[in-house]
């Protein structure tokens, strides 16, 4: 093992299991590019790993506590200011000598700041890990918020003058590349050789009713067009149902509530199965008809990439999808997914009521698709090359 990777994971694997994943998938990826890890966790260790990602991590990985405090009695300003400082105090102490770069997950700017410092001190390339770009535009409402300036200050000034990005998306990463940053674009990764995506008996079922499902965070998603649309494919004689994995009934009451007089039967409709763990998640995924993935041409959707498309697909569930984003380079209409045509709740009703009409035989192909390309964009083991090559060529 000639270097390691020393990865900055300010979050909480426990609370945060997406995140988490995308971190240990990108590190088993660097794992079979033959670098040794080191990860910095809030709360997380091998058995963690364990159940997200399905790997044992080898002796050349090793996790340590995140030294930065993990509740804070300061006023969010300082908190923001101070944030990573630990860190790099952390890191400061280390031997880097075999250190071949530092890699931090989206952390706030003074968190960045810090650690892009002490990188420095040490002449070890600072690569981010850019998984998203969550601020609303400028207005009267974000004059004022400390988040929004944390984030422009961190997404405008210090990440391109880091130099190094690791980004979801083509939108982050063309972005980047504009400012003369190296930018790699790296989308969620799985194993989908993993137990966790076993598929044998979802590829060859067959299906009465469509078994619509939404996983995952769901606050910033347009719920009342998208329940709208359902009710809509519905009165035109859909028999379809949508299950919500990651809500509960009583966080999808005030979003049903003002619907129910426009669609009578919306409680039939929908069905919440409450916050699930993570590695449970692909076993409640399995039977589904088809994800849902609805988000607008916005720019926190053009810069993330649903974690949940390589988990449907490599369960080989066919996605429902408006192509925002990245969505149209890994699901192509009509073979692994069926694209909504426009932004509404008609253009939603008109691509359930397509996935419905829908013979066994074509459901079944778009299900082995899907699967397919899984294996074809998102195995981690097609990122090991790109990586090494990234990372061989960091600039510090």
């Amino acid at each position: 093992m000639e270097s390691e990777i020393v990865y900055l994971c300010p979050f909480d694997f426990t609370s945060a299991p997406q995140c988490a994943r995308r971190v240990l998938y990108i590190g088993r990826a660097l794992s079979e590019a033959g670098f040794g890890l080191r990860y910095l966790v809030n709360h997380g260790h091998v058995r963690m790993a364990e159940g997200l990602v399905d790997w044992t991590p080898p002796q050349e990985v090793a996790f340590h506590a995140n030294p930065e405090p993990v509740h804070s009695e300061r006023p969010r300003g300082i908190r923001n200011l101070l944030a990573g400082l630990q860190t790099s105090r952390w890191l400061r102490r280390q031997d880097l000598t075999r250190a071949r770069a530092v890699i931090l997950y989206c952390g706030l700017a003074g968190h960045t700041y810090h650690v892009w410092r002490a990188c420095r001190a040490a002449k070890v390339p600072l690569v981010l890990d850019c998984a998203e770009w969550h601020r609303e535009a400028f207005g009267a409402r974000t004059l004022f918020d400390l988040d929004y300036w944390d984030c422009q200050l961190r997404m405008r000034v210090i990440h391109p003058r880091a130099g190094n990005l690791i980004c979801v998306s083509s939108f982050l990463a063309n972005y980047y590349s504009r400012l003369g940053a190296r930018a790699l674009r790296v989308p969620t990764l799985i194993d989908p050789s993993s137990r966790l995506w076993a598929v044998e008996h979802q590829l060859r079922q067959t299906e009465e009713h469509l078994r619509l499902v939404f996983s995952g965070s769901w606050h910033r998603d347009d719920l009342s067009t998208l329940l709208a649309g359902l009710g809509l494919a519905r009165s035109r004689g859909v028999r379809a149902r949508l299950e919500f994995l990651g809500a509960t009934h009583e966080d999808l009451e005030t979003v049903i509530a003002p619907l129910r007089h426009a669609i009578p039967d919306l409680d039939a409709a929908v069905a919440a199965r409450g916050r699930i763990a993570a590695e449970d998640v692909p076993k409640c995924l399995r039977g589904a008809s088809a994800g849902i993935v609805f988000h607008p041409r916005s720019r926190w959707a053009n810069a993330g990439f649903p974690t949940k498309v390589p988990e449907y697909l490599a369960l080989g569930i066919p996605v429902l999808y408006y192509p925002s984003g990245d969505l149209a380079l890994y699901i192509r209409d009509g073979i692994e997914g069926i694209a909504v045509p426009e932004y509404s709740a008609e253009g939603l009703s008109l691509a359930i009521e397509r996935l419905a009409t829908l013979s066994a035989a074509e459901m079944g192909a778009m299900r082995r698709a899907a699967r397919s390309r899984a294996l074809e964009c998102f195995d981690y083991r097609l990122y090991s090359d790109r990586l090494r090559a990234f990372m061989t060529g960091a600039r510090s």
